[in-house]
């Protein structure tokens, strides 16, 4: 067996820090499975992507929004770091989990943290996420806003590089791709919310999604 799915409902529950901490939960375990991952391929002598430049220069991998990864009906897949690098895309949430975990390989303490999207009332869109990198000293990344920065002006951010390096090559195979968030996850119904300012990953609001989902 080499897929598993983990479906997360949230269809009784309204408190924003318990999604946020479940959905911090779930992503902490692709983080560690993108680090064992990452370990294996280096001891196979396959170069891992270390920035975002290399995921757009070497694998052609671009950010999509939540509606690009969708599963079922209303629903969000997670997608560890070989099945990202196959598919060549990645949500916010994709992309935080596959950083959080070179971050780590490169000696730094970090984890996922789940942003709740606000509307311009300053009440949370129902549904509606954001999945960012922030280290044990408070300080954040957002991989996906850097990869999109990246794909339009080429700017780079840091990272460990030295250099660039040539094409790299597939990984082993190991896949977890499955449901993450939607109505069998976050992809609640906006519930009356108008005039939403729509953040800049986010699915929308007149989309099948409602606004809904991580991006």
């Amino acid at each position: 067996m080499n897929k598993a799915e983990i479906p997360i409902k949230f269809e009784f529950v309204d408190d924003v820090e318990f999604m946020c901490a479940t959905l911090e939960a779930i992503a902490e375990g692709c983080v560690r499975c993108n680090h064992i991952w990452m370990d294996a391929a280096e001891g196979l002598g396959i170069d891992v992507p270390c920035c975002v430049s290399c995921l757009w220069d070497d694998f052609g991998l671009k950010y999509v929004g939540p509606e690009a990864q969708k599963c079922a009906t209303a629903c969000q897949r997670l997608d560890c770091a070989p099945v990202m690098l196959e598919r060549k895309q990645g949500t916010c949430y994709d992309l935080a989990c596959y950083f959080c975990a070179v971050y780590r390989r490169e000696g730094k303490r970090c984890t996922v943290k789940i942003v709740p999207m606000i509307d311009v009332y300053g009440h949370h869109i129902p549904g509606d996420f954001h999945a960012i990198v922030e280290f044990a000293d408070g300080r954040q990344r957002d991989p996906s806003a850097e990869l999109v920065e990246y794909m339009e002006t080429g700017k780079k951010p840091g990272c460990e590089c030295s250099a660039h390096k040539p094409a790299a090559v597939a990984g082993p195979e190991f896949e977890v791709g499955g449901c993450s968030t939607g109505s069998c996850g976050l992809a609640a119904q906006t519930r009356g919310v108008v005039q939403v300012q729509a953040p800049q990953f986010s699915s929308d609001p007149a989309g099948p999604y409602g606004g809904n989902c991580l991006g």
